[in-house]
């Protein structure tokens, strides 16, 4: 098993928290929340840490951002609702 650098998971919990604090600063476009904060830091954390951490960083955050309602589940809701853009 590879040793956890601490470097990295420092650097994913500081990108997590900015990505959280991030998505205060969103627009609304067709019916879902557009946060480029989060993009932009989803990119950098797949760049300075790899591919598999920057997956956890953007996943922790939007569970974080879920959790604390920073953010709709409408993402979900159109991929479920069968391509349909409106909810009922």
């Amino acid at each position: 098993m590879k040793k956890l650098s601490v470097k990295k998971l420092a650097l994913a919990g500081m990108l997590c928290a900015l990505c959280v604090v991030g998505s205060v600063f969103s627009f609304p476009m067709f019916g879902s929340k557009c946060a480029p904060i989060q993009h932009m830091v989803n990119i950098c954390a797949a760049v300075f840490l790899g591919p598999v951490w920057g997956v956890g960083v953007a996943f922790c955050a939007s569970v974080i951002r879920n959790l604390t309602g920073l953010e709709n589940l409408s993402d979900v809701i159109y991929l479920v609702d069968s391509g349909r853009f409106k909810l009922k």
